[in-house]
């Protein structure tokens, strides 16, 4: 092998080590934050009503009742709709919304309000990983005359 070979390797491998350690240092700063934040250590996000749940079922379906909730309060019909809805709970408790497909522009527009109101309690916990994590929950929701017909029960 040639001296610059080596030298490069030596230099990759040098660099490789000092990302991994600067990393790992940073990701325990957030850790040791975020752990100070919840009283909870749930598998998944934990919303209130939902302490006692063996599933992220009672997630789900809260999320869609709160959708319904909004939209009493607008006075809006949800006569036959559907709602492709996903969202994403950080390990700092803050909620995203990454999908909200629906015909129904009004539909749309309350689900991001119901969504964003919503509080969350604890967000997931991976016991592996000895830390809060990312956790994202996509699916459907059926409307009609106002109540949600397909509940998640898993």
């Amino acid at each position: 092998m040639s001296k610059q070979f080596i030298f490069f390797y030596a230099l990759i491998n040098m660099l490789l080590i000092s990302c991994s350690t600067k990393k790992n240092e940073q990701r325990s700063e957030v850790i040791q934050e975020v752990d100070q934040t919840f009283p909870y250590q749930p598998a998944y996000p934990l919303v209130k009503g939902c302490e006692n749940a063996t599933s992220s079922s009672c997630l789900e379906n809260s999320i869609s009742r709160s959708i319904i909730n909004e939209a009493n309060k607008r006075k809006v019909i949800l006569k036959a709709d559907t709602l492709n809805i996903g969202v994403k709970f950080k390990p700092n408790g803050k909620l995203e919304i990454i999908r909200n497909i629906s015909n129904n522009t009004d539909l749309k527009k309350l689900a991001v309000d119901a969504i964003s109101s919503m509080k969350i309690l604890a967000p997931g916990f991976s016991k592996r990983e000895n830390r809060y994590v990312t956790h994202t929950n996509v699916w459907f929701i059926i409307f009609k005359d106002n109540q949600f017909v397909n509940p998640s029960n898993y």
